[in-house]
């Protein structure tokens, strides 16, 4: 029989908090460094067919979906490792161990998207 899921932690909760403040700003990051290289890359077909500024702006705007889905998995990455490097900083000042066990144990399940 499987036992029923424990509620958040306070060390769950901060971790997600963690994990979240780092992500949003470096998803937001990656894709506006995708706009710009995109940008740069099809910038003389933007010229050649002469498309107007709110075409350009709706064609990257339509393109974001497509962005997130190539982005996420690299920003995901990068702010789980962060996030880590962060907690065993922590864990270093205050010492102990049980946190830092606990920290591994909620990343390498599902990088924090199921922390028990």
């Amino acid at each position: 029989m499987a036992t029923p899921p424990r509620p958040f932690t306070v060390v769950n909760r901060y971790l997600a908090r963690q994990f979240l403040s780092l992500l949003l700003p470096i998803l937001a990051s990656f894709v506006l460094l995708y706009i710009i290289i995109d940008l740069f890359d099809r910038l003389d077909i933007l010229l050649r067919h002469d498309a107007s500024f709110s075409a350009a702006i709706r064609y990257f705007l339509f393109k974001i979906p497509l962005m997130l889905t190539q982005i996420t998995p690299p920003a995901v990455i990068t702010a789980a490792l962060l996030t880590y490097g962060l907690v065993v900083i922590l864990e270093r000042s205050e010492g102990g161990g049980h946190f830092l066990r606990q920290v591994v144990r909620c990343l390498a399940g599902s990088l924090g998207a199921s922390c028990s």
